[in-house]
Order: C-alpha cells, then sequence, then structure tokens
C-alpha cells in the first residue's frame, strides 16, 4: 500500500485513542509503510501499527478493540527525551 493510498488521519485517530493509555505517545509527524505494518513517527516516540488495524479504524471503527489498541501500544518506543527519565518504562509495566 503506498503511503499516499493510506489515509493519515486514520492513523491521527488511532494516536488519539491511544493516548488514553499513554499520554505521551505524542502527535502525528510521518509514517512509512513496510509490508504488514506501519511505522508512525510521533512527537513522543514511534509506534508500529498493524496495516490490519488502520484498516479495521478506517472501515469499522467501532470494531476496533481495547485488547488490540493494548498490543498496538505494547510496540510505542518512547523518544530520548521521555525514555530518559523513566517515566515510559513504568507507565508501559503498568500496562502489562
Amino acid at each position: 500500500m503506498p503511503k499516499n493510498n493510506l489515509p493519515a488521519y486514520v492513523i491521527v485517530e488511532l494516536l488519539m485513542r491511544l493516548e488514553q493509555y499513554h499520554q505521551r505517545i505524542g502527535h502525528y509527524k510521518d509514517h512509512h509503510v513496510h509490508d504488514v505494518e506501519v511505522t508512525v513517527k510521533t512527537t513522543g516516540g514511534a509506534i508500529r501499527f498493524p496495516r490490519s488495524l488502520i484498516m479495521q479504524q478506517f472501515e469499522s471503527p467501532e470494531q476496533v478493540t481495547e485488547h488490540a489498541l493494548l498490543q498496538t501500544m505494547a510496540s510505542f518506543k518512547p523518544s530520548g527525551r521521555f525514555a530518559a527519565n523513566g517515566e515510559s518504562s513504568q507507565q508501559n509495566d503498568a500496562m502489562k
């Protein structure tokens, strides 16, 4: 799926939904499409979304489960400014 065909606003919607689990996830900056996932750069770090989750958010957002969001949140890697103070790893441990 070319980057141009992927609706960026759907990624932004998913980031907004994920903010309830990790407020420092940040705002959308850019994304890169891979075979089965999309790497999204945010102001707070980077996160990997399965392409299937992005398409589900696009087609039937009400069917995106909390479980799917939490699984995706586990891939979040905070940028250096947040990782250095340890808050991100503590919050990620709390989600497990």
